[in-house]
């Protein structure tokens, strides 16, 4: 499907890679920041520092592994601060590969006047297995907010805490009306990793749920079925792989969401599949037309998805996405995202690209690439 301007999804949870509780959050109850929300750099983050980096990137030196994890921290813990809280909210997942460095910001987001940035920080605390905030994230039990709920059921649950009981979590599946509060809830449910909730998914996928917006509801289908492929439901795991290939423009979500959850399964089968959404060559070795090739998201995201199933060699998409020739170099959300790829890559040149990605002049590059970063040097080498 060639890119066109309708199929830019741009929005906060797909730019920074953040898994499908991030984009409830986020998309839900912060709402959908403009490219331009989250552009410029701050004027803390500028500044020396910026200049011997892109020194250093610029005379071909690779950046050590050292100066990356300083550069990377140093970036996230600005955005942390910051008084936009979607980039609060993307933070707290970034921060949650290093929890020793992130802690204090978690605790903090619990406290957070805003209810997405205290729906991921439950989500982060629970997730990190940081014990240390259970008494934290106890009243958040009680909040106002039915998605900061969730996440702290999730939260405590997941911290040992037994005696939380589960059930608002099976009640939202079967009575919300909103979807998006259903996917949140399938999300959690997926994984806490408990196979009794099967039954309860697969109800909810089948509910008509005809007041709402038909795109939206595919989505909660969509993470439904990763929820319950968690669980162990295999042939769910194909669901996933049908929606890798739009047909429209308005499909690009559930096959960038597919893409995403694909990777995060950890199932090599899927590979050959993420490798083909990738590919510049046809069967030939014939180059394809870029007006042929799939929108940068897909390409992007489905190569992240197969690093993190050990294809770590797919470096180059991003990279092509980031050569200041290319006519989509110049959108925040693909270098973002091309940022995410990298984090799953190795070779000649990722940390210098991800150093140059820390000094991008919008804030969300930033934050992705301080996530991708930290993934990176905590990976495989």
């Amino acid at each position: 499907m060639p890119e066109t301007n309708t199929t830019r999804v741009g929005r906060a949870w797909l730019t920074l890679g953040l898994n499908m509780t991030a984009f409830v959050a986020a998309a839900a109850l912060v709402g959908c920041a403009s490219p331009e929300a989250l552009s410029g750099a701050s004027a803390s983050a500028a500044g020396s520092a910026d200049e011997v980096m892109t020194s250093t990137v610029m005379s071909g030196a690779e950046v050590s592994r050292q100066d990356l994890r300083k550069l990377a921290i140093d970036r996230l813990r600005q955005a942390a601060a910051s008084n936009d809280a979607e980039l609060r909210a993307h933070t707290m997942e970034a921060l949650s590969s290093s929890p020793a460095v992130g802690e204090p910001f978690f605790a903090a987001g619990l406290r957070d006047e805003n209810a997405a940035v205290r729906t991921v920080a439950a989500m982060v605390v629970g997730r990190t297995g940081l014990r240390s905030q259970v008494a934290a994230v106890e009243p958040l039990l009680s909040d106002p907010s039915p998605y900061v709920r969730s996440a702290a059921i999730y939260a405590m649950q997941s911290l040992g805490r037994d005696n939380v009981d589960p059930t608002p979590l099976a009640t939202t599946l079967i009575e919300s009306p909103d979807p998006r509060l259903v996917a949140h809830a399938a999300f959690l449910l997926g994984e806490l990793g408990n196979p009794s909730a099967v039954s309860m998914l697969r109800a909810a996928s089948a509910r008509p749920m005809t007041s709402a917006p038909r795109p939206t509801v595919a989505i909660m289908r969509l993470q439904i079925a990763e929820a319950l492929a968690k669980l162990g439901v295999a042939e769910e795991v194909q669901t996933l792989h049908a929606a890798l290939y739009p047909s429209s423009p308005n499909e690009l979500e559930r096959a960038v969401l597919a893409a995403q959850a694909l990777g995060e399964l950890g199932n090599r089968n899927s590979l050959p599949d993420l490798v083909n959404l990738v590919a510049n060559v046809d069967v030939e070795n014939r180059p394809i037309p870029e007006s042929e090739l799939m929108p940068p998201e897909l390409r992007l995201t489905a190569a992240e998805a197969a690093g993190k199933l050990g294809r770590r060699d797919g470096g180059w998409v991003a990279m092509e996405y980031l050569d200041p020739g290319h006519r989509a170099s110049g959108r925040s959300d693909v270098r973002a995202l091309a940022a995410r790829t990298l984090g799953e890559m190795r070779g000649p040149g990722v940390r210098r690209s991800l150093a140059m990605l820390l000094t991008d002049q919008s804030l969300r590059v930033q934050v992705a690439a301080g996530a991708a970063s930290l993934r990176y040097l905590e990976g495989p080498r």
